[in-house]
C-alpha cells in the first residue's frame, strides 16, 4: 500500500488527501520524519480540514515516543531496540519511564515544600504550582507520557499512584487551611490541577 500511495503522490502532487494516506502508511512503517513531511505538505495545500491536523498530531506523538525510547536506550548504553527486550510491550516500557519521571516530579514538589515551609499556605500552594509547571517545561516528553493514561498502565502501577497521591496530599493539606469543608477542598484541588495541566 505504501508503494501505491507513493506513486499516487507523484501522479497527483496537489491532492492533500493522497498525501495524508501516504503519510499514514509511512507512519505504520515507523518512518515518522517522512510521514511528517507528507502531512505538512498536505496541510500547506489545504489547511482547513481537521482530519489532516489530526493525522499530524498522531505522527508528532509517535515522534515524541520514539525519541523517548531512544533516550532510554542512550542512557542505558544499548541499541534503540534493546529496551523492549526487558519489557513485555511499549506500554510496559513507557510505564517504567513514567515511574522514573513521576519520582523526579515528586522530588521537585517535595523540595519546594521544604523551601517554603515558613510561608503562608496559599504562597506555598502557588510555589507548588510553579514547580510543577517548571518541571513540565523542562521535561516535555516525560510530561506527555505521565499525563497521557492511554500510553501507560497507571492503574496497575503502585509506584505511579503513590507519586500522584503524595503530590495531591501536599495540595490537600495546603487547601484545607482555607476551605470550609472536605468537599470544597476536593473541588479546589480539581480546579487547581485542571489549571496547571492546561498551562503545562
Amino acid at each position: 500500500k505504501t508503494k501505491f500511495f507513493e506513486e499516487a503522490t507523484r501522479k497527483d502532487p496537489g491532492n492533500p488527501f493522497v498525501k495524508q494516506h501516504y503519510a499514514r502508511m509511512l507512519r505504520r512503517e515507523q518512518k515518522f520524519d517522512l510521514a511528517l513531511a507528507q502531512i505538512d505538505s498536505a496541510i500547506a495545500i489545504e489547511g482547513r480540514h481537521r482530519v489532516l491536523h489530526h493525522t499530524r498530531g498522531l505522527i508528532l506523538k509517535d515522534l515524541a515516543l520514539n525519541a523517548e525510547v531512544r533516550e532510554v536506550a542512550r542512557r542505558a548504553g544499548v541499541s534503540p531496540g534493546a529496551p523492549f527486550r526487558h519489557f513485555a510491550n511499549r506500554t510496559a516500557l513507557l510505564t517504567a519511564v513514567a515511574e522514573q519521571a513521576g519520582q523526579r516530579l515528586r522530588d521537585a514538589v517535595d523540595d519546594v515544600m521544604v523551601k517554603t515551609q515558613r510561608q503562608a499556605p496559599m504562597a506555598r500552594f502557588a510555589a507548588l504550582g510553579r514547580a510543577y509547571l517548571a518541571w513540565a517545561r523542562e521535561n516535555p516528553l516525560h510530561f506527555r507520557i505521565v499525563s497521557d493514561r492511554a500510553l501507560i498502565d497507571y492503574e496497575d502501577s503502585p509506584t505511579l499512584r503513590a507519586h500522584n497521591e503524595a503530590i495531591r496530599a501536599h495540595m490537600r493539606a495546603l487547601l484545607a487551611t482555607g476551605a470550609p469543608s472536605a468537599g470544597a477542598v476536593e473541588d479546589r484541588l480539581l480546579a487547581a490541577r485542571a489549571l496547571v495541566y492546561g498551562l503545562a
